[in-house]
């Protein structure tokens, strides 16, 4: 199945408001495993203090391809990346197995069924968050080689 684009879709006021809740549980997720060392200071400005969780999930609510979130540690770039991958992915329509292997990836934390592993964790996370830009690349490139510009 090629990867395109979703249309955007008018949503219930009900349906809205349960996104919204599910938002700030995944901020509230995001929060207890950002900066879990502590780290004091920005990883690209060691003048400027490391940035707070809350600000950095707005931020990669907001426009996260304007971003290049250069402040922070790899652990933390990760798991933007994967918040930023769980966004878009919601707006690609891929296979059933593609699918399902970026969203595993794209998971905040691993099943609880499984033992945690924090190499695991990362480095699915990683190529979650890759496999994604490049599926919204794919699909972009699609869409323009065809005639119409999509967006996001």
């Amino acid at each position: 199945m090629p990867i395109s684009f979703l249309g955007s879709q008018s949503s219930s006021h009900q349906q809205q408001r349960a996104r919204i809740q599910q938002r700030n549980e995944e901020c509230d997720l995001f929060s207890q495993s950002f900066n879990r060392r502590g780290w004091p200071v920005a990883r690209n400005n060691r003048n400027f203090p490391y940035p707070q969780a809350s600000e950095v999930f707005a931020r990669a609510e907001g426009s996260p391809d304007d971003e290049d979130f250069g402040d922070l540690l790899v652990n933390n770039l990760v798991f933007v990346g994967k918040r930023v991958a769980c966004r878009k992915l919601e707006q690609l329509t891929m296979s059933s197995f593609q699918r399902a292997l970026l969203e595993r990836g794209s998971l905040h934390q691993m099943e609880g069924v499984e033992e945690y592993n924090a190499a695991i964790e990362v480095s699915m996370g990683y190529a979650a968050s890759v496999g994604v830009c490049l599926a919204e690349e794919v699909a972009t490139t699609n869409g323009e080689v065809g005639g119409f510009l999509l967006g996001v």
